[in-house]
């Protein structure tokens, strides 16, 4: 789009990333609503401006690691292709890296790339395990190195997912409902064979997204430079 198309998208864009961590109530429920709402939100976005893409994973790394270990949000983030293709890339290496850091961090990192990689690569699949090969390599390490911190049974984890890796074969990402489908036609959304998974929208996500929309528009409208205030 137009840099002044781009600047309104952004603006929005940011607003939803910062709200996606608040947590508005204690119920299960209505944070899974909440999230689920401005992923949706962030998703619709992206379609219209990758600028939205580039920015959200750059929010997501340098965000504190208590958003950026956020196992829920990061995965959604992943699911729903707002987080995606090169930037994908980005987000593996630096979790590996804060995985096989030492730090305080060590353990978040591990408990939020096991999530990834069970979720996103073996029971509902969105991910070739490909896509995540130096969180695996790190996770690997984490098990054979740091037994005191790595849960029971990741070593069995990423051997699971490795072996998944090696049945696709030569199917690469074609196998999966990834960066190889084409924009909008299931996304990240798809299962194995890149068929999307209908799940019906939870009570309330079309009102909480119109509302986020009505807000987009409203910045669409403003005169040029208008976003940035």
């Amino acid at each position: 789009g137009s840099p002044q198309s781009d600047e309104a998208h952004l603006a929005v864009a940011q607003k939803l990333f910062q709200r996606l961590y608040d947590r508005p109530s204690t119920a299960a429920p209505t944070r899974r609503l909440h999230r689920t709402a401005h992923i949706a939100a962030l998703a619709a976005l992206r379609e219209t401006s990758r600028a939205v893409t580039r920015e959200v994973t750059g929010w997501l790394l340098y965000s504190d690691d208590e958003r950026k270990l956020n196992r829920d949000v990061t995965e959604g983030l992943v699911r729903s292709g707002v987080v995606s293709d090169q930037f994908l890339g980005e987000l593996d290496a630096h979790l590996a890296k804060l995985i096989l850091s030492g730090g305080a961090s060590a353990a978040a990192a591990i408990e939020c790339g096991a999530h990834l990689v069970q979720h996103c690569v073996i029971v509902e699949p969105c991910l070739a395990p490909a896509e995540l090969t130096a969180t695996l390599d790190a996770l690997a390490k984490a098990a054979a190195q740091r037994p005191g911190i790595a849960p029971d049974g990741l070593a069995m984890l990423v051997e699971q997912a490795r072996t998944k890796g090696e049945k696709m074969g030569g199917l690469g990402d074609m196998g999966m409902g990834g960066v190889s489908s084409p924009e909008g036609k299931g996304g990240r959304g798809g299962g194995l064979g890149g068929q999307p998974r209908e799940l019906p929208d939870p009570v309330g996500l079309r009102e909480t997204v119109a509302q986020h929309f009505d807000e987009w528009a409203r910045v669409q409208d403003l005169p040029a430079g208008g976003a940035a205030t």
